[in-house]
């Protein structure tokens, strides 16, 4: 696979969370990264990120490694394939196993 750009934003609930996840991304997979993390959104101490990636990856993949994370699920139920400003950060509604996710639906029903 050729390198893609992207950019996706999504929740999380620690900077440990955003760590093992920008470790796991950078160590396996060659690419230009770059981060923007808003801290702690007043509301409830979580963070806000916008991820700016070219390297040879989709989205499905970075979900997959999101929800290997301890404590990824609030990353991989936010996560969209949007910049921040676009991005509602609402929780995912569950679906069945097969059922692919829209990664550009920005969470407002």
């Amino acid at each position: 696979m050729s390198n893609i750009f992207q950019i996706i934003s999504f929740r999380a609930e620690c900077q440990h969370d955003i760590i093992g996840l920008l470790f796991n991304l950078k160590h396996k997979y060659k690419g230009l990264w770059r981060v923007a993390i808003h801290n702690d959104n007043g509301k409830d101490h979580t963070h806000e990120i916008e991820l700016h990636i070219t390297a040879p990856l989709t989205v499905d993949k970075i979900h997959s490694i999101m929800q290997g994370i301890s404590g990824g699920h609030i990353m991989s139920s936010t996560l969209r394939a949007l910049p921040l400003k676009d991005n509602s950060l609402q929780m995912r509604k569950a679906r069945g196993k097969r059922e692919s996710i829209n990664w550009t639906d920005n969470g407002l029903d």
